[in-house]
């Protein structure tokens, strides 16, 4: 179940990114943005999860170079928390 989950997450997020377009947004429109790109490099996979959520929700965020990069990053820590997991043959659920 977990790696089910795992894999669904990785899958919204890699779709998120691939969804990109070039285009320019405003990122003082959004009080709360540099809260939620701070929270994609919370240890806690909740907090990381409910961010990325939030940022989906904001028109035109996946337009910014910012987001992109943040995206792009959280998914390359996603990836290395899996593979370090199976390596050390535990589930990923609580990483």
């Amino acid at each position: 179940m977990a790696k089910v989950l795992s894999s669904v997450w990785h899958f919204a997020l890699a779709s998120a990114v691939l969804l990109l377009a070039g285009s320019s947004f405003a990122i003082a429109q959004e009080p709360n943005f540099a809260a939620l790109l701070g929270k994609l490099k919370s240890d806690q996979w909740t907090e990381r999860a409910a961010a990325v959520g939030e940022i989906l929700r904001m028109p035109g965020a996946l337009q910014s170079t910012e987001v992109r990069s943040a995206l792009i990053e959280l998914l390359d820590r996603e990836n290395r928390i899996i593979d370090d997991s199976y390596r050390r043959r535990i589930g990923v659920s609580n990483e």
